[in-house]
């Protein structure tokens, strides 16, 4: 957190990479030497999060906000601040030999975690340059650290981006050739646009020229997930050996819900919800197999027990056998019944199935420690408990509300085969829960 300037059902097929058609010439005439070329080659900025949350001890208030803990430190600046690159040359480059990487004017020393400045990078692999902050004389997170809060899978490189100072809110970023000076990759990320406090911006190649587009904006972070949908058709998609995705995935978030003061009294969001599909070839108990979280931003996860309705009763809840049938579909309920003030009347379960023409043989689960769903920015996220006690990340989606589900409207989600972060097939669509497509 900074106190500074204001400033990815089933699997189909493979994912289909994004082509680009050659520039045609009008005339015989040869072209300009400065004629702008489509990208081939380069070393590209696919990730900026240059406002970490607040990880220090003397802040924390998550366990009395009912978040899941995390590693805590004495300091209280942003310790986990990362830039993500990635290479499309055919061959493998020395990243220092070839490139020097700019926060604004300053330069960064990027070395290996034992400050080895001879550093090769191949084809598509996922580099991750951590602001580590030298500056900061207590302790800060060691590489084991960043990589568990941060979720890095591992085969992403972790180097050190050294250059003594905190990234501020806005800030510029900008890959240079050594050869020649040009700029190979830019971006400046927006405050309050691009990212803020605990969200990144993920970037995209574009067709011509150094500026990056915006892929994802505030997004929750994923450092080494690098997506083909960012690489402009140069970088073959990383896609596991196998046909179907297997686990719990987020298929619809509605967290936006039309007013239905007509009904229950007051104007709250009584129906908002989520939409989650088991694509195993088993029954998944959601409170002792999996884990969802609602997070409000990186660092502040908050782990959502699930209840079903009792049948016969009219909302009795019980946390046991809370299961999706194998290949089964199911719709959580934000259910805000002691949450909530001021209403006549609360919905029922079968109200609720009634809104949303919910098919029968769907299962309606309630989570009720949430009060509400931020329509602007916040993120689902769906673990898999491991038989150790850790768990691993399945599924996970960040929606913007201005972009992907206004008000009355959902955001429907299709597997990512690349990675646990689910892809945007519909924004702003009518709202179809229980009914995957």
């Amino acid at each position: 957190m900074k106190v500074k300037q204001i400033t990815a059902g089933l699997i189909a097929a493979a994912v289909m990479l994004e082509g680009y058609a050659p520039l045609i010439a009008t005339n015989v005439t040869a072209e300009p030497a400065s004629s702008p070329v489509f990208n081939s080659e380069g070393l590209w900025l696919t990730e900026i999060y240059q406002n970490d949350v607040d990880r220090s001890k003397k802040n924390d208030k998550r366990a009395s906000s009912g978040y899941e803990p995390i590693q805590l430190y004495t300091s209280t600046t942003d310790l986990m601040e990362f830039l993500e690159v990635t290479s499309t040359f055919d061959e493998p480059i020395n990243l220092n030999d070839k490139f020097e990487i700019y926060y604004g004017e300053t330069p960064l020393t990027v070395t290996d975690m034992d400050g080895n400045s001879d550093i090769i990078i191949e084809k598509g692999q996922p580099v991750v340059l951590w602001n580590y902050r030298t500056d900061v004389t207590s302790a800060i997170p060691t590489e084991e650290e960043f990589r568990k809060a941060l979720r890095i899978p591992d085969d992403a490189i972790v180097l050190k981006a050294v250059c003594g100072l905190n990234w501020t809110v806005t800030s510029s970023f900008s890959i240079k050739s050594k050869d020649d000076g040009s700029t190979v990759s830019s971006f400046k990320a927006v405050d309050k646009l691009d990212t803020v406090d605990g969200y990144s911006v993920e970037l995209k190649i574009p067709d011509i020229g150094s500026e990056m587009q915006v892929y994802r904006q505030m997004t929750i972070p994923s450092p080494g997930y690098v997506y083909s949908g960012q690489m402009n058709g140069l970088v073959n998609a990383r896609v596991p050996d196998q046909e179907y995705a297997k686990g719990v995935y987020i298929t619809e978030v509605r967290p936006n819900d039309v007013s239905r003061e007509a009904y229950f009294g007051t104007a709250d969001d009584y129906m908002e919800c989520v939409e989650i599909v088991n694509t195993t070839d088993k029954p998944i108990d959601l409170n002792k197999d999996y884990q969802v979280m609602y997070v409000v931003k990186e660092g502040s996860r908050k782990p959502l027990p699930m209840y079903r309705f009792i049948s016969g009763t009219a909302d009795e809840l019980t946390d046991e056998d809370c299961i999706v049938p194998a290949g089964g579909t199911a719709v959580l309920w934000c259910y805000r019944k002691n949450l909530l003030t001021g209403y006549t009347s609360f919905p029922t379960e079968a109200d609720f199935r009634a809104a949303y023409n919910i098919p029968e043989n769907v299962q309606v689960f309630a989570f009720t420690n949430q009060s509400g769903l931020n329509n602007t920015n916040r993120a689902f996220e769906v673990y898999e408990k491991n038989g150790d006690g850790t768990k691993t990340l399945v599924s996970s989606y960040s929606y913007y509300g201005a972009t992907d589900c206004k008000d009355n409207k959902s955001a429907e989600l299709s597997v990512n085969p690349e990675g646990p972060e689910m892809l945007l097939t519909a924004a702003n669509t009518s709202t179809s829960m229980g009914i995957v497509k």
